[in-house]
C-alpha cells in the first residue's frame, strides 16, 4: 500500500525532494568551501639553499617549494603560471613578488604564511605584485563569470531542447547547440574582452574557448537527459552548475579548496575553462592544452553518447504494443480509462449513436468507466490487449433508480 501511494504522489514529492537538494548541495558548496579555507601545495618560488628549508619547514604542506637560482628566475616562473609567488633574502629583507593574476585568494594565502614567516624572523617584508590584474579586473572574478554566464545560458538552450524533442529533429537540435556554442564564445569574448575590457587574453582564443565550454555543456546536458530522461536535468544542475562552478577555482583558489574538490575541479567543464582563460589573459597559454583538451573531451563524448542512444532507439527499438477499447454505451457518456493506480490514461465521448472507440492503451488490467449525465456512472474492469481491440457494450441505469 505504501508503494502504491508514494508512485501516485511521486508528480509533487519527486520535485520538491530533488529542488531541495539543489539548494543544500548549492550552498553547501559554495559557503561551505568559504568557511574556513586551508593552503595546500601553493606554489611559490623560492632563491637560496638555506631560506627554501627554513621556508619549507615553517610551511609544511601548505606551500610546495619551488627551488630557484636568483630571484629574476622566480619572476620568470610567475610570469609563466608556474608559481604564485617569488621569495628572495636581500641583506636581511624578505621580497615577495607575487602574480597577482594567480587569483586573489592564492595570493592572499602566500602573502599571509610569507608575513608569518617573516615574522617569526624578525625580518621586514616587502611586497611587489609584478604581474597584476587587469585594471578592470580588480578582484580576478571576470573569468568565473564569464564562464558561469556561458555555462548557464548553454545549460538552460539544451533542456529547452530536450523539452522539444518530440517536435524538433534531432539533427536541428544538434544544429542548435553547436550554432548557440559559435555565437556564445563570439558575444560572450566580445562583451568581456573589447567592450568591457575584463579579459585582456587575444579574442580568437577567446571566444574559442568559450565556444568549447558552451558546446561541453549543452552536449552533457543533452547527453544526461537523453540517457536518464528528466532526472537527467537534475543530474546536470548538481554536476555542472553546483559541483563544476564551486570547484572551478573562480571564487576560491584551487589550492585552498579541500582535497576532494581538488580532484574534480580540472576535470569538470567549469574549472577547464576557468583555468583556459586564466592561462589566456595573463600567461600567454602557456598551460592551455590540457583545459582545452578536456573541453574537447566532453562535447566529443556528450555528442557519441547521444548519437549512441539516439540510434539505438531508431535502430533496435520496436513500436511499444498497445491495445483498443471499443464499444457502445446506452446514452450519451463519456468514457475514462484508469490504470490500477488510479491514473487516468485515455478519455473519450461516444458519438451520437452511442459509439466509442479508444485507442493507444497500454496492455495490462484497467479499468473503464461510463459518465453520462441522469445515470448512474457504470465501471467495468478489462484487460487490454497488447494488440487488437476489448469490445465492451454499457447498459447504463438511470439515476433515479438508485431511490428505488
Amino acid at each position: 500500500m505504501k508503494t502504491s501511494v508514494l508512485a501516485r504522489h511521486r508528480w509533487w514529492w519527486q520535485p520538491l525532494g530533488i529542488s531541495l537538494l539543489l539548494v543544500l548541495v548549492f550552498i553547501g558548496l559554495y559557503v561551505g568551501f568559504q568557511r574556513s579555507p586551508r593552503p595546500y601545495q601553493v606554489p611559490v618560488a623560492v632563491a637560496g639553499t638555506s631560506l627554501q628549508a627554513q621556508f619549507a619547514g615553517a610551511t609544511g604542506q601548505a606551500v610546495a617549494v619551488v627551488p630557484v637560482a636568483d630571484q629574476a628566475a622566480g619572476d620568470a616562473l610567475l610570469r609563466h603560471g608556474d608559481a604564485v609567488a617569488t621569495l628572495t633574502d636581500q641583506a636581511g629583507r624578505l621580497r615577495l613578488d607575487v602574480a597577482g593574476a594567480s587569483g586573489a585568494t592564492t595570493v592572499s594565502a602566500a602573502e599571509k604564511l610569507v608575513t608569518a614567516f617573516a615574522q617569526h624572523r624578525g625580518q621586514p617584508l616587502v611586497v611587489t605584485d609584478v604581474l597584476p590584474l587587469s585594471p578592470f579586473d580588480s578582484k580576478g572574478m571576470s573569468g568565473f563569470y564569464v564562464a558561469f554566464g556561458v555555462t548557464l545560458s548553454s545549460f538552460a538552450l539544451a533542456q529547452n531542447l530536450l523539452a522539444a524533442a518530440r517536435r524538433v529533429r534531432l539533427r536541428h537540435r544538434m544544429a542548435a547547440l553547436v550554432g548557440f556554442a559559435v555565437l556564445s564564445g563570439i558575444v560572450a569574448a566580445t562583451l568581456a574582452g573589447p567592450v568591457l575590457g575584463a579579459l585582456p587574453a587575444p579574442f580568437v582564443p577567446l571566444a574559442l574557448t568559450l565556444g568549447l565550454l558552451s558546446a561541453a555543456t549543452a552536449l552533457a546536458t543533452k547527453a544526461l537527459g537523453t540517457w536518464f530522461g528528466a532526472i537527467g536535468i537534475p543530474i546536470s544542475t548538481l554536476l555542472l552548475l553546483t559541483v563544476g562552478n564551486s570547484t572551478s577555482g573562480g571564487v576560491l583558489g584551487v589550492n585552498l579548496l579541500p582535497e576532494p574538490a581538488r580532484w574534480v575541479s580540472a576535470a569538470l567543464p567549469p574549472g577547464a575553462a576557468v583555468r583556459a582563460l586564466s592561462d589566456l589573459d595573463y600567461f600567454h597559454g602557456a598551460h592551455l592544452l590540457v583545459p582545452v583538451l578536456t573541453l574537447l573531451a566532453w562535447s566529443a563524448g556528450a555528442a557519441f553518447l547521444i548519437h549512441v542512444r539516439e540510434r539505438g532507439r531508431t535502430t533496435f527499438a520496436e513500436p511499444a504494443p498497445t491495445g483498443e477499447i471499443s464499444g457502445y454505451v446506452s446514452a450519451p457518456a463519456v468514457l475514462v480509462v484508469t490504470d490500477p493506480q488510479g491514473a487516468v490514461t485515455a478519455r473519450s465521448d461516444t458519438d451520437g449513436r452511442g459509439r466509442f472507440h479508444l485507442t493507444g492503451l497500454a496492455p495490462g488490467a484497467v479499468t473503464l468507466t461510463a459518465v453520462a449525465e441522469g445515470f448512474l456512472p457504470r465501471t467495468r474492469a478489462l484487460t487490454v490487449p497488447p494488440s487488437g481491440a476489448t469490445t465492451v457494450d454499457l447498459t447504463l441505469a438511470p439515476a433515479y433508480a438508485r431511490a428505488a
